[in-house]
């Protein structure tokens, strides 16, 4: 009985040995930015934006960056970064926005899915963005509430410097397999504060 007991205990210790092991030498997820309310943004100090390759990074702890996406995201930075060689004064940066979020409940469980948008600013100042340059690589939080799994289309369209609009539209899901519902919403951002120029 003390040799079962004993190998017992030793296999229990190696077993918790090979887990400690495999939690240290797994590679770490890179914690993500945190999405700023889209009602800051008009008021966000330069300081508080990020630059290029904070974005990049923080597509890669979401798992966003598709070679497609970051040769799009490096591409649009591009173009925005010429408004900046015509404009000796003016500063490229980007935020990360969270828009309303879309609640409901199913039985006992409740959903929240939120828009978040990487957005482009033009800066002549510190204090404040003149306006939006560029909206890039949407995707649909579902943190938050019971978890679900978003599989649909974020159409959007940046109107001006002060505005854009959104629409979602696809089905969630529990675990990739059992259906939930299907959504179907939209949203505007406007700020009097950002030119439309």
């Amino acid at each position: 009985m003390k040799k079962f007991i004993t190998s017992i205990v030793v296999i229990i210790f190696l077993i918790l040995l090979g887990v400690m092991t495999f939690s240290k030498n797994s590679p770490r997820k890179i914690e993500g930015m945190e999405a700023l309310k889209y009602e800051q943004l008009a008021n966000l100090p330069i300081e508080e934006a990020y630059d290029y390759e904070e974005i990049l990074k923080d597509m890669e702890s979401n798992e966003l960056a598709t070679t497609e996406m970051v040769a799009n995201f490096k591409t649009q930075h591009e173009t925005n970064t010429k408004l900046t060689s015509t404009n000796s004064t003016g500063t490229v940066r980007y935020a990360k926005l969270a828009m309303n979020s879309h609640t409901f409940t199913k039985g006992f469980s409740k959903y929240e899915l939120t828009p978040i948008f990487y957005v482009g600013l033009y800066y002549t100042s510190d204090t404040q963005p003149d306006k939006i340059i560029s909206i890039a690589e949407p995707y649909m939080s579902t943190l938050g509430a019971t978890k679900c799994v978003f599989d649909g289309n974020i159409f959007y369209k940046l109107e001006n410097g002060h505005s854009f609009y959104y629409g979602i539209s696809g089905a969630i899901y529990k675990k990739t397999k059992t259906f939930v519902k299907n959504i179907d919403f939209d949203g505007r951002y406007f700020s009097d504060s950002l030119s439309a120029d």
